[in-house]
């Protein structure tokens, strides 16, 4: 269990990316509510690419991430610019934090 379990309040979707559609468009799934906590504050931070982007906002959730994956909060949408994964004292995963 989180330490942040007792603080995720806010329900989001989540639309995970799929591919590329016959189209050339980018395909993504259903949308999946996910239940966390939402910290609007901007940062800079590193891509999958190395370079420096500015994240608007950090989830912290128990659902893993994936760049290029979409986020809507509040009916404002985000795309995952980074997850990085959490672990706990004990050395387990904890939580995962979602950079937007």
């Amino acid at each position: 269990m989180s330490i942040f379990a007792n603080y995720y309040t806010q329900e989001v979707s989540l639309h995970r990316r799929t591919g590329i559609n016959e189209y050339g468009d980018v395909a993504y799934a259903p949308p999946a509510k996910i239940m966390c906590r939402v910290e609007h504050n901007y940062k800079e931070i590193l891509d999958t690419a190395g370079n420096k982007i500015t994240s608007e906002a950090m989830l912290f959730t128990t659902v893993m991430c994936k760049p290029l994956d979409i986020v809507i909060v509040d009916g404002v949408t985000y795309t995952v610019k980074s997850c990085k994964p959490i672990n706990n004292l004990a050395g387990t995963l904890d939580h995962y934090e979602v950079y937007v």
